[in-house]
């Protein structure tokens, strides 16, 4: 199992978060952060009581360089992304900046999310799922909302990766799709179409 960094190296580290979130985010109270098996989990004490998650990362030996995972309210866990440099590690600060634009920034906390329904557009790894996590954890949208091509998709082929890239596979997947979005606004609820609808044809149906 992966050793935790000297206590030196933690306190070290949480001064430094803490530092930097007092000038960035004067809202916060504090920064948190608890060490498990080599990871750091980071996470913003708000004024309300409310601790939000934001960040896991993982030490690699190096004080100012460390591995970086975003919280992921859907699902309540981590997953390994990138930082704005283009890498997946980086100094505290970037992996604080980075989940703190998409949690803590007051601009993106006064959002506001029309009824009916959303339509994300962007291709992968442009952010939607992140910028999803972000709202579920500020409360501004359900879980149940978010109807993601990529989860129906996960769900019908999860174990045939051949099989899940068809063209029958796209079909039966956006099929499903849109009959869970019909569904969730017939009965007068907000329905989030996470997927790329990156050309007018997606965007279209």
């Amino acid at each position: 199992m992966p050793k935790n960094p000297p206590e030196s190296m933690q306190h070290h580290l949480r001064r430094r978060l803490n530092r930097h979130a007092r000038h960035r985010w004067p809202h916060v109270d504090a920064i948190e952060v608890c060490f498990r098996a080599g990871f750091a989990y980071v996470t913003a004490e708000l004024p309300c009581g409310q601790s939000l998650p934001l960040c896991r990362l993982r030490f690699a030996g190096v004080l100012h360089t460390w591995g970086f995972a975003l919280y992921l309210a859907g699902s309540d866990s981590y997953q390994d992304d990138i930082l704005p440099s283009g890498l997946p590690a980086g100094s505290p600060e970037e992996a604080l900046d980075c989940a703190g634009a998409l949690y803590l920034d007051a601009p993106a906390q006064a959002i506001r999310v029309p009824t009916g329904l959303v339509v994300l557009v962007g291709p992968p790894a442009s952010g939607k799922t992140s910028f999803v996590q972000a709202l579920i954890a500020r409360g501004q949208i359900d879980v149940e909302a978010v109807v993601s091509s990529d989860e129906i998709r996960a769900e019908l082929f999860g174990t045939s990766p051949d099989e899940a890239e068809s063209d029958t596979a796209d079909a039966e997947v956006f099929e499903e799709r849109d009959r869970r979005i019909v569904a969730r606004l017939a009965a007068g609820h907000n329905a989030v179409a996470e997927s790329t609808n990156v050309t007018p044809q997606a965007r279209a149906r």
